[in-house]
């Protein structure tokens, strides 16, 4: 805006509608605005030029050399406390809505975002007993309940099995009691997809009529549809029982 010589008064001088007249050009001079809420600005040395209002949401930032509303930042992104911001892009974000009691920030499944994620796992037991003949062939051991079941693992149609709803890394613990009898010995092992998974495995030789525990547990990587199952086998001579409540499948998901 350039330089304009401001009008000189004397003593006493009267204010006439030109002398206003002038004092309203030049404070017209010194404003651009013409709608509440516009932001004045220098596009050049001497040029001012008008800013209009921006929408609800929006911050002032910078395009190039003059000030601009803008939407693709963190200002006026939340919506709800605890909220939390990410970048999706160059200078390029979003938001992420606060997660549920208990669950932990984690890399979603694509690595492309971070995730809420809570606690993901079944365990699944029997609540009576089982009878394993002593023919020597492994026996799958049925699970009949749950304690607690976050994705479906175990279903009634499926008795022996948990199913893996995500691939991931899991917490594997299994066991089975037998009841009290000293003869012969006694096996557990986990099977993946109907095959034994490579150490993990665990046996006894009573020597006692007391009852026998069997337990084991390990980390593998598992993959989402395939499902777990224990099978036992022992060689008393006779048929055997486990003890009800005894026996147990445990998973537990521990990272994607």
């Amino acid at each position: 805006m350039a330089w304009i010589t401001p009008p000189v008064f004397v003593a006493l001088q009267t204010l006439t509608d030109s002398v206003m007249n002038q004092l309203s050009s030049r404070l017209t001079d010194l404003w651009v605005g013409t709608t509440a809420g516009d932001t004045d600005y220098y596009s050049a040395s001497d040029t001012k030029t008008r800013l209009a209002l921006g929408s609800a949401g929006q911050y002032l930032g910078v395009t190039g050399s003059a000030p601009a509303w803008k939407d693709d930042g963190v200002p006026g992104l939340f919506t709800t406390a605890g909220d939390i911001p990410y970048g999706t892009g160059a200078n390029a974000s979003s938001r992420l809505g606060i997660g549920t009691a208990g669950q932990v920030l984690q890399t979603n499944s694509g690595a492309t975002a971070p995730g809420w994620a809570g606690f993901d796992g079944a365990f699944a037991y029997s609540s009576s007993a089982q009878t394993i003949g002593s023919s020597g062939a492994h026996t799958a051991l049925t699970l009949t309940a749950t304690i607690f079941d976050t994705s479906s693992y175990w279903s009634a149609g499926a008795p022996t099995r948990i199913t893996i709803p995500t691939t991931g890394y899991y917490f594997i613990a299994s066991h089975v009691t037998y009841v009290a009898n000293a003869t012969g010995g006694r096996l557990l092992k986990v099977y993946k997809d109907g095959v034994s998974l490579s150490n993990l495995s665990a046996g006894d030789t009573p020597n006692s009529a007391t009852e026998c525990s069997l337990g084991l547990s390990s980390i593998r990587s598992l993959t989402a549809g395939e499902y777990l199952e224990l099978y036992t086998w022992q060689n008393s001579g006779g048929n055997l029982d486990t003890t009800a409540n005894l026996t147990s499948l445990i998973v537990c998901k521990l990272g994607v």
